[in-house]
């Protein structure tokens, strides 16, 4: 499922667009947030994710937990039902946002705006290696510009990625990963 993990990461990083006027500027205005969004994940000092992916040819989707808290990474092993500790660094985080970077998106709208709703959605579609393109819709908190949910279609992959940054801390290695 590195397909899944690569549509997860195209899906969050994004090139830097130009300006323009009416709906090309509008257009502009909804990549330069789903931009600062992707490269807000980077920033943040801890954060849970979820991703899931399904495709037609699995029976079960693929599923993996990842907890950041300050350098450090725990990661669940699909499959091996427990968790791994890795370093993360400085250029680690930087790199969520590098698919993008080489996939930008294009076609960016925002929902409208709604007094009050704590979310924004963004959809956007991006061209990816291969034939045929993905798209996605990407919640973001309004007081924050933290990432909370993501769902990418590319071809008849679903990802569904859901982020929590409030009460995250590090799981018990000793202890079994979710299935």
């Amino acid at each position: 499922m590195k397909r899944a993990i690569q549509t997860f990461r195209l899906a969050l990083a994004v090139a830097a667009l130009g300006g323009a006027t009416g709906a090309a500027r509008a257009e502009d205005d909804a990549c330069t947030a789903v931009m600062a969004a992707a490269r807000a994940i980077g920033t943040a000092p801890q954060y849970r994710s979820v991703l899931v992916a399904t495709t037609p040819t699995r029976r079960r989707p693929y599923e993996t937990e990842q907890i950041v808290v300050g350098n450090l990474i725990y990661a669940t092993s699909p499959g091996a039902g427990r968790w791994m500790k890795l370093p993360l660094t400085a250029s680690d985080r930087e790199a969520l946002a590098a698919g993008l970077v080489r996939y930008p998106p294009h076609h960016c709208e925002a929902d409208p705006e709604e007094a009050g709703a704590p979310l924004r959605v963004f959809r956007y579609r991006q061209d990816v290696s291969g034939p045929g393109s993905a798209s996605s819709q990407l919640w973001v908190g309004r007081q924050d510009g933290l990432p909370r949910r993501l769902e990418s279609r590319d071809g008849t992959m679903q990802v569904v990625v859901t982020l929590e940054y409030e009460g995250v801390t590090p799981p018990d290695l000793h202890e079994p990963a979710p299935p």
